[in-house]
This record gives structure tokens, sequence and C-alpha cells, in this order.
């Protein structure tokens, strides 16, 4: 599914282990309670994207785009976050996983990415 364009999708509690979902545009798809774990999401567009609940251990999220993303309590633990290219609007709230170096890495985004309002959960990056 490399490249794959599933904007909007329905993908609510779909088994994703291991996809391969590099580049993929997965803008607006609903990933409620997913399981992606081992999930290679490397340059995929996350854009307004619901991972509510969604299961990503061990997935490679390098350089997605978060715009917006609605990760609340989606479980992260050993994913990989490096060099996202956006988490302006993202809404981290009880996130599970993440390790204190990667709290450190998105608290220090800049203030234009975690100020920004995410209309749907109501907050900013930053209070997420």
């Amino acid at each position: 599914m490399n490249g794959v364009y599933l904007c909007t999708a329905n993908l609510r509690n779909a088994d994703l282990q291991n996809a391969n979902l590099r580049g993929a545009y997965l803008s607006g798809v609903d990933l409620t309670g997913a399981n992606l774990k081992g999930s290679a999401m490397s340059s995929a567009d996350l854009n307004k994207a619901f991972l509510t609940g969604a299961f990503l251990q061990d997935a490679r999220m390098m350089s997605c785009d978060l715009r917006f993303c609605d990760l609340r309590a989606a479980d992260l633990k050993n994913a990989m976050l490096e060099n996202l290219a956006s988490i302006a609007g993202a809404d981290f709230t009880m996130v599970q996983g993440l390790s204190d170096g990667d709290r450190t890495i998105l608290k220090s985004r800049s203030a234009s990415e975690l100020d920004v309002w995410n209309s749907y959960t109501r907050r900013t990056t930053r209070e997420s």
C-alpha cells in the first residue's frame, strides 16, 4: 500500500499491523482504534487523521505530517517520530508510551506549531 490514496476512508478498528504505508495519503482517514503495530508510515500525510486510541507501537512515522491529527489515547510505545514534517494542531492528550526523549522533542517544536488550535478537540498542541 506504498503511496496509496486513502483520504477520508473509514478504517476504524482495521488491522493494519506491519502495513507498508510509506508516503500514503491518509488525510482525514478514520483510524480510530486501528492496529498499526510495526507499520511503516514514513512520509505519510496524516493531516486531520483520526488515530484516537490507535495501536501504533513500533510504527515508523519518520517525516510524517501530523497537522491537526487526533492522537488522543493512542499507544506510541517505541514509535519512531523523527523529523516530523509538522505537528501543528495535533492533539496528544492521554497518549501512551511516549519516551521522555520523544516528549522533549515534541515540546521543543516552534511556538508556531505548538500554539495552533485544533477546532475538533478544542485545544492547542501545547495544551495536549
